[in-house]
């Protein structure tokens, strides 16, 4: 009965949330067709989880719904063609059974930063763009 309560109430159940990955391949020397995120959600499966650029700006996304909890993850290119390469250490990772990825810890939906190919900042000369819209109230005015 308990267990059957818990069930019904969700209590067993794996909460997930929405996580939006981008990563600014404008720093990649390399050519390809599709970025990738690869990550202990997927299996490390290498086209599961395509990233798209619908505005060719070189800022490659996806929204995917993760479990909550830590994850590991890592952008690669055209499946596992090239990936990132990270040396250990750095702020955004952890070193793994010698594998060395970036680290999430997911506790609701989350938008990733914009971040630069195998690095844990933004990209030199990135600037976020943001939609701003100006009103001037003129009902003072008394001008001509």
């Amino acid at each position: 009965m308990v267990l059957t309560a818990l069930i019904l109430s969700g209590g067993l159940l794996a909460q997930t949330h929405n996580v939006t990955f981008q990563v600014d391949m404008t720093q990649y020397t390399g050519t390809f067709t599709t970025a990738n995120v690869n990550g202990i959600f997927n299996g490390w499966c290498g086209g599961c989880n395509a990233l798209a650029d619908p505005d060719n700006d070189s800022i490659w996304t996806a929204t995917i719904a993760l479990p909550a909890g830590q994850t590991e993850f890592k952008f690669t290119v055209d499946g596992w063609t090239d990936q990132e390469n990270f040396v250990g250490g750095e702020p955004c990772t952890v070193t793994n059974g010698g594998f060395t990825n970036r680290s999430l810890n997911i506790t609701g939906d989350t938008i990733l930063p914009v971040l630069c190919w195998n690095s844990c900042a933004a990209c030199p000369g990135f600037t976020p763009s943001h939609n701003v819209t100006f009103q001037v109230d003129m009902t003072a005015y008394t001008g001509t």
